[in-house]
């Protein structure tokens, strides 16, 4: 996040600065706060739900090596818990 912005700001910003996908903010779905992530420095990890406005992924290959759409059951594989349950069920509701 940049200084002064706001974490749905920052979500929308990120996915279009790596993607080039536009995306409306929809809700904040978890925080983790890691008090000793890296290097003795805090790590505050939001996950936020998104709606795309396009779809067309033009990735960022400084940032990212890859992207692609992913249909809801398979992103299931991805997700740790504690939060896998309540992440798969917004994901299959939407």
């Amino acid at each position: 996040m940049d200084p002064g912005e706001y974490v749905h700001e920052a979500a929308i910003r990120e996915v279009f600065e790596e993607t080039g996908i536009k995306c409306e903010f929809v809700s904040m779905l978890s925080a983790r706060h890691m008090p000793e992530a890296r290097m003795g420095n805090g790590d505050i990890y939001f996950t936020c739900l998104l709606k795309p406005l396009t779809t067309e992924i033009k990735i960022q290959e400084e940032e990212i090596a890859a992207a692609k759409w992913m249909k809801a059951f398979i992103i299931q594989h991805f997700i740790v818990a504690p939060l896998k349950p309540v992440l798969i069920s917004i994901l299959i509701a939407r």
